[in-house]
C-alpha cells in the first residue's frame, strides 16, 4: 500500500486567462491582467514592444493570491501605448500572452437630436453624426 505523495506535481507555466486588448484615454489609469499557473510558481516578466518593463511610481506590477498577474499604468501617456507581453517561466519552460494597449477616441458630442416620430408611449429620436451626416438610430 502506497500513500499518495503530498508533493505537488511539477508543471510548466501556462496561462489560464490571457491578456485582452484594451483602449485607454490619455492621463487615465489602466490595468492589464492575466492568470498564470505552473509549479514551481513561475517568475513573471512584463515586456512592452519586446523591452522589459521597468516598474516605478507610475507603472506597478503585482500578483494576486489567485495567480492573477497585474500591470497597472497610472496617468497613461502616448509612450505607454503599444504591445504588452506577460511571460511566465520556471525551470520546466515558459509561456506568454500579449495584448495591445490602444488610444481610446472620445467621440464628439452630437448635435441636438431630431424627433422623427412621437408615439403614445415614447418617441423615435435620431442623432446625426457631425462628420458624415448619416442617421444613427
Amino acid at each position: 500500500f502506497k500513500l499518495p505523495s503530498s508533493k505537488a506535481k511539477e508543471k510548466a507555466p501556462s496561462f489560464l486567462e490571457d491578456l485582452i486588448n484594451q483602449s485607454v484615454v490619455l492621463s487615465q489609469s489602466v490595468t492589464l491582467s492575466c492568470r498564470s499557473s505552473g509549479y514551481p510558481n513561475p517568475d513573471i516578466l512584463w515586456f512592452k514592444e519586446d523591452q522589459l518593463v521597468c516598474c516605478g511610481d507610475r507603472i506597478l506590477s503585482s500578483t494576486t493570491s489567485r495567480n492573477c498577474q497585474l500591470l497597472t499604468i497610472l496617468n497613461v501617456t502616448g509612450d505607454d501605448l503599444g504591445r504588452y507581453t506577460c511571460v511566465a517561466k520556471n525551470r520546466l519552460g515558459k509561456a506568454s500572452t500579449c495584448c495591445l494597449l490602444n488610444l481610446a477616441v472620445v467621440p464628439c458630442r452630437p448635435d441636438s437630436p431630431e424627433v422623427a416620430q412621437v408615439y403614445e408611449d415614447g418617441a423615435l429620436v435620431i442623432w446625426k453624426p457631425l462628420v458624415t451626416n448619416t442617421p444613427i438610430m
